[in-house]
């Protein structure tokens, strides 16, 4: 007789992950263990993978018959957990990304919370963890934990449990992803805040367990950092192209920066103390980078780390703002469009 109440569903979206995907089933494997009125299932959703991880999970299959594998053939995020959502069995899906490691307590506590906060959405925090042995990798991930390179996002929460307006690797009832629509595929990036500000609209709560933490892997190296937060910053605008509401003012604020300065310098060529107020503000800059990379490489323990968090959070800030330029820029055009085909 099955004594459990509960079954969760852990939906992993994947494509290309022969690093990390191990590692992350493996720490779901181990959450599952201190479940108590529950059991797991995990749905992996590759995305047609082209390295070894398709591999891995069918290796894995064969020692845990709770893990499913299905081809997401559209690629996406979003999709992927669409299809999770649409196989799941369980009555609470937890939204997997493969670059994170769970604590063996995450699974459980998440579902002691949903059940003593009445939530429909439990999450914890983002502690980085370097991707690579290497400096560069290292100082990205110590980068990602400081106010200075992620502002007030759920990467540092303190405290107790608290309301959030988005959580990374959160428990979602199935009830509620069903009722909102699950994830709006046509956003390649941000598909997450724009569910969970959707389940907000609806009368929908999302609590954050900031003693909680999920370990994540961001990317190793400056270029692959760049060209992360470029998209991330197109994609913070973007998606209300598609109906998505807009963002909080954290996603925004390296847009008003780096468009700040693009303005004022371009209008310093015309009138010369405009182009005196841009290098003050560039000035400033340049101070509280320098003060936030020495704070970081003190708190590391690492002088060596100075150096590279100087372009890690430059490109930090000014990717991700020169992203969302671009983002803003399709936005408008769209709305050009739309605006004469309606005449």
């Amino acid at each position: 007789m099955n004594t459990h109440n509960h079954l969760i569903s852990a939906l992993i979206a994947c494509r290309n992950e022969e690093r990390h995907i191990e590692e992350c089933i493996n720490s779901l494997l181990k959450a599952a263990q201190h479940l108590k009125d529950a059991q797991l299932e995990i749905i992996v959703a590759d995305g047609e993978s082209t390295d070894e991880t398709r591999n891995i999970v069918q290796r894995l299959q064969k020692l845990h018959p709770e893990i499913h594998l299905i081809n997401n053939p559209k690629h996406i995020q979003s999709a992927a957990w669409n299809l999770g959502v649409a196989t799941a069995k369980g009555d609470y899906c937890a939204i997997i990304g493969a670059h994170a490691a769970y604590p063996q307590n995450y699974l459980s506590d998440c579902l002691s919370a949903s059940k003593r906060l009445k939530a429909d959405v439990v999450g914890g925090v983002v502690r980085a963890k370097a991707g690579a042995p290497t400096l560069m990798a290292h100082t990205i991930a110590a980068a990602l934990s400081r106010r200075f390179g992620v502002g007030s996002s759920f990467r540092t929460f303190t405290g107790g449990p608290r309301r959030a307006d988005s959580v990374f690797g959160g428990l979602y009832t199935t009830t509620v992803l069903k009722k909102v629509g699950g994830f709006n595929e046509k956003l390649v990036r941000s598909q997450d805040f724009d569910l969970s500000q959707r389940i907000i609209s609806t009368g929908g709560t999302i609590w954050a367990l900031p003693n909680l933490t999920v370990n994540y892997f961001p990317k190793a190296t400056l270029p692959a950092f760049t060209q992360h937060n470029y998209r991330d910053g197109i994609w913070a605008i973007l998606p209300q192209k598609f109906g998505a509401p807009p963002f909080k003012l954290r996603h925004l604020a390296p847009l008003i920066f780096v468009s700040t300065l693009i303005m004022l310098t371009l209008g310093g060529l015309f009138w010369l103390p405009l182009l005196g107020l841009a290098a003050i503000i560039a000035g400033t800059y340049g101070v509280a980078l320098t003060t936030a990379s020495l704070h970081l490489a003190y708190k590391q323990g690492s002088p060596l780390m100075f150096i590279p968090a100087l372009p890690v959070f430059f490109v930090r800030h000014f990717a991700y703002g020169i992203g969302s330029l671009w983002g803003l820029a399709q936005l408008f055009w769209h709305l050009i469009k739309k605006g004469i085909h309606n005449r």
